[in-house]
């Protein structure tokens, strides 16, 4: 219950990831494992996924780099025709789910 008191903004909206996709290809992508768990990446120079069976969701996170946000073309276009600043695209190479 939100106190009538405060004041709300409704002009924003925060993202929650409710799972993180396991989708990281270790043989194609480049990069040193973690010294603390060499299970894990540390840097990752360069990074591939395999898409999965159904497809790539609009947006996603990754399990190993949960840190990042992952979209879509369709939704950094649609983010930078609508203005949207602060956000950083690179490009990702993917392979195919065998």
């Amino acid at each position: 219950e939100l106190l009538d008191s405060v004041p709300t903004n409704s002009e924003y909206s925060a993202l929650r990831f409710s799972n993180l996709l396991n989708c990281f290809d270790r043989e194609n992508s480049i990069f040193r494992p973690l010294r603390s768990d060499p299970n894990l990446p540390g840097k990752i120079n360069k990074m591939v996924l395999t898409e999965p069976k159904t497809g790539f969701p609009p947006m996603f996170r990754v399990d190993v780099v949960s840190s990042s946000i992952f979209v879509r073309e369709e939704i950094k276009i649609a983010l930078e025709q609508n203005g949207v600043t602060g956000c950083k695209f690179d490009e990702i190479e993917t392979t195919q789910h065998e």
